[in-house]
């Protein structure tokens, strides 16, 4: 993952680093890309600026050198918009300029405004990619700035169905259909255990690699249920609670209850 100066949502990957086999790197410099199965350009809180640092440490270039290679490139929201023809700033959100340059690796065009998009979001892939075989079913997030818009002859990347629990027929993002070329701005898809292990199915194919063995990563509701079983089990109850004067609720099955979490 290229880290960004300003970069957001690092945590997309965050899964990776259970993955026995997967070595995640933060890449700072072009020649740490080298030999990577894949190189994904995270989210940014400032795509603009984050576009022309990208540019004058040469990571840019070396991207684009390995999408003509044939290399699988990952661009999630900020990162995907930068893998875009151009981003625009008519009332100059992040930048004074009103008009930026992208990378072009992808048919997309970004248009700024003033609202911010924050939705939790499911859907299906709509096209085949790195990310997995068309229709297969995901779930994430969206939190950016900015519309983003699929020019003539794109292939949309997600097809959103459901928009904060509203029926929705949104695409997203765009796929190069010759290139191992994806951009999405969809966060938290690698969540999805069966679609971590599809997508490391296919780097490791390239290889040469056998198929990854079924992952044990614990899902993040799983982490929470060992958190609040270490709250109850640490927490004098009710010593607490004839603090708080609410010693009614001393009971030892409430407290991952009033906390949120499943005890």
């Amino acid at each position: 993952m290229v880290r960004l100066p300003r970069i957001s949502n690092h945590d997309d990957l965050q899964p990776f680093d259970h993955e026995p086999g997967v070595a995640l790197r933060y890449a700072t410099r072009p020649e740490e890309l080298a030999g990577a199965d894949l190189v994904i350009l995270p989210g940014s809180k400032g795509t603009i600026a984050d576009l022309r640092w990208l540019r004058q440490t040469g990571i840019a270039a070396a991207i684009a050198t390995r999408a003509e290679r044939g290399e699988p490139v990952l661009g999630i929201c900020g990162g995907c918009q930068m893998l875009g023809v151009e981003i625009l700033d008519p009332v100059h959100a992040e930048s004074a300029r009103e008009r930026v340059e992208g990378l072009g690796l992808l048919p997309l065009r970004t248009r700024f405004g003033r609202e911010k998009t924050t939705a939790q979001v499911r859907g299906r892939l709509a096209s085949p990619s790195l990310l997995g075989e068309r229709s297969a079913e995901i779930s994430g997030y969206e939190i950016h700035m900015g519309e983003v818009e699929r020019l003539d002859g794109a292939v949309a990347a997600v097809e959103v169905t459901s928009r904060n629990g509203t029926a929705s027929q949104d695409l997203d993002g765009a796929v190069d259909p010759l290139r191992p070329v994806v951009g999405t701005l969809v966060h938290g898809l690698f969540e999805d255990p069966e679609l971590r292990a599809g997508l490391l199915g296919r780097l490791r194919a390239r290889r040469g690699l056998a198929a990854p063995e079924p992952s044990a990563v614990p899902t993040r509701d799983q982490a929470y249920d060992r958190l609040a079983r270490s709250v109850v089990g640490h927490l004098d109850w009710p010593t607490l609670c004839e603090i708080a004067g609410v010693g009614h609720l001393a009971s030892p099955a409430l407290p991952g209850a009033i906390l949120g979490f499943t005890p």
